[in-house]
């Protein structure tokens, strides 16, 4: 409880002093939580990414939202001929081009610059330049590599195909083009890409791996600014396994005492989220943040001055998802009630999911505080009450057939079929049900990828803390991952796989590991008859 009846103190006063609780910022119900890693503070600036966003600023004035949407779908659809995108540049002039002409790494982040302050919501017309980024990271920066004599060097992306190979590709291969006459400092570059990545909240874990690797290449020296910005950007990105984290990690163990307040709860944050945060690098980031005192009776925690609000919230948030078994870990000091501030939209959304946490997980903290903060708390948190939703991932409803892949209906579909009555996008404590049944205790979570660390089968930190969660609210959980929903390709297994899943929820007992569970599922009824199927107790009659 280490954040608790300071933060009753301080909202009580914040409440009052702001009116009451209608003046705490509201959610919007179609925007899905921010991630941890996307701090909205601490934003390393350079000229560079001001030149950026000068000029996306001019270009706002001449190109609206259905324009953008416009470019960026005949750059998608034209097999993503960057010549495409040089509309957005029609009023600078002098910039026209023929099919082919490449543009440079500062065009590419104009362009996403210029759709963030437009505003533009489709994350998957977006999401199409970030490869365009990292192939001109690599046209750029990258070291040619030399060729040797008698062979020839094959890469991974090279077509091996043979004579007899003759099927046709649906995907054609083509010959990326960059305009090297503006080449930024590396350094440069990599600061303004995390900075609108982090803002326009673009997963893609290749663009970063190959800029850990240009980092590492040319043995930049990186300060404790630009560690804290990359460590953001990782953890936005649900990346950890690149040897560059493990650089910044030790790069900021040994320059803790010389970073201020906001670098070290912006880091303390980001190795949180990211399950990098050793025990003695923790203590030393907490004693910056505040003061452990003990006189024998009571753990005092007394924090520092310039700490407000908001940042308390996200100090508890991180300290929740570490699941430290700590029974000081939620203990709240004494906190000067003169720098009270509203809450934001997330850290309302953490605080609710906070007390959650308090009350069904950490019951001894909870019934230390007294009756007035839990008042005041409860009071700021339900001021937006009813019953909101998130927006949907596509996983939970139906995918949108295309012309590339077969569409098939996704899990909310098939618990229809099945004639299990349920509602998706709940919001309960601060927390995302995506299914929940309306019969059963059962919430079924669709895990995509984004719930997972990049390039690996983990859950992140916050995916398994709010598991652990939703369990404590007395709900059983039927994990769907979305590595293995994919892989199942006919109507009836995809049916066999959520009857057991929910099998193993409401009847089996028994502790397994969810990376494994389901593998062999795909193969049950693929080529096997009626009489070869797999038996198991009381499933192939069992009606849920």
């Amino acid at each position: 409880m280490w954040l608790l009846r300071r933060f009753g103190r301080c909202f009580s006063l914040a409440v009052a002093q702001n009116g009451g609780a209608h003046a705490l910022a509201r959610r919007s119900a179609a925007r899905l939580p921010a991630p941890p890693g996307a701090s909205r503070g601490l934003v390393t600036s350079t000229q560079y990414h001001r030149d950026i966003v000068e000029r996306a600023g001019a270009c706002s004035k001449h190109v609206s939202h259905d324009n953008a949407a416009r470019l960026l779908s005949q750059f998608v659809d034209g097999g993503f001929d960057a010549s495409r995108l040089r509309g957005f540049f029609a009023s600078e002039g002098g910039r026209e081009g023929g099919k082919g002409q490449g543009l440079s790494i500062e065009d590419y982040l104009v362009i996403l610059q210029l759709c963030k302050q437009l505003e533009f919501q489709d994350l998957d017309l977006l999401s199409s330049l970030s490869e365009d980024v990292r192939l001109a990271f690599v046209k750029t920066y990258a070291k040619p590599v030399k060729k040797r004599r008698g062979r020839v060097p094959v890469s991974k992306d090279a077509d091996t195909s043979t004579a007899a190979d003759d099927r046709p590709r649906s995907v054609p291969t083509r010959e990326f083009q960059v305009d090297t006459s503006r080449v930024p400092a590396l350094k440069d570059a990599v600061k303004a890409t995390s900075v609108i990545f982090n803002e326009l909240r673009i997963l893609h874990d290749p663009l970063f791996a190959t800029i850990g690797d240009l980092l590492l290449e040319r043995s930049e020296e990186i300060s404790t600014e630009e560690a804290e910005l990359l460590l953001r950007t990782y953890a936005t990105q649900n990346y950890r396994d690149h040897a560059v984290v493990n650089l910044l990690v030790r790069k900021v163990e040994t320059d803790v005492e010389s970073m201020g307040r906001g670098t070290v709860l912006s880091v303390y944050r980001s190795l949180s989220h990211l399950e990098l945060i050793s025990p003695p690098l923790c203590s030393a980031l907490e004693n910056r943040l505040c003061r452990r005192s003990d006189d024998g009776n009571e753990i005092r925690f007394t924090f520092h001055d310039e700490i407000d609000v908001n940042q308390l919230v996200k100090l508890g948030y991180s300290k929740l998802i570490q699941g430290s078994a700590d029974p000081d870990a939620f203990c709240v000091a004494e906190k000067l009630p003169t720098s009270a501030a509203s809450l934001t939209a997330s850290s309302k959304r953490k605080l609710t999911t906070l007390m959650a946490y308090l009350k069904c997980l950490s019951e001894p903290c909870y019934s230390t505080l007294g009756d007035k903060p839990i008042d005041s708390l409860n009071e700021a948190i339900c001021a937006d009450g009813g019953y909101k939703k998130f927006r949907t991932t596509k996983f939970v409803e139906k995918v949108v057939a295309t012309s590339h892949y077969l569409s098939h209906q996704q899990v909310s579909e098939h618990l229809t079929k099945l004639r299990i009555r349920h509602e998706t996008g709940i919001y309960a404590n601060g927390v995302l049900l995506d299914i929940m049944e309306k019969d059963r205790n059962v919430v079924w979570l669709c895990n995509s990828y984004h719930r997972f660390y990049a390039a690996s089968f983990d859950p992140t930190a916050e995916s398994k803390a709010m598991e652990r969660l939703i369990r404590a609210f007395g709900f059983k959980t039927c994990p769907i991952n979305y590595y293995q929903w994919g892989r199942l390709k006919a109507k009836r297994t995809r049916f066999a796989y959520l009857r057991m899943a929910r099998y193993y929820a409401l009847h089996d007992q028994r502790e397994y590991d969810h990376r494994y569970a389901g593998w062999s599922l795909p193969y049950v009824w693929w080529n096997a008859s009626r009489q070869d199927q797999m038996h198991v107790s009381n499933y192939i009659k069992y009606e849920p």
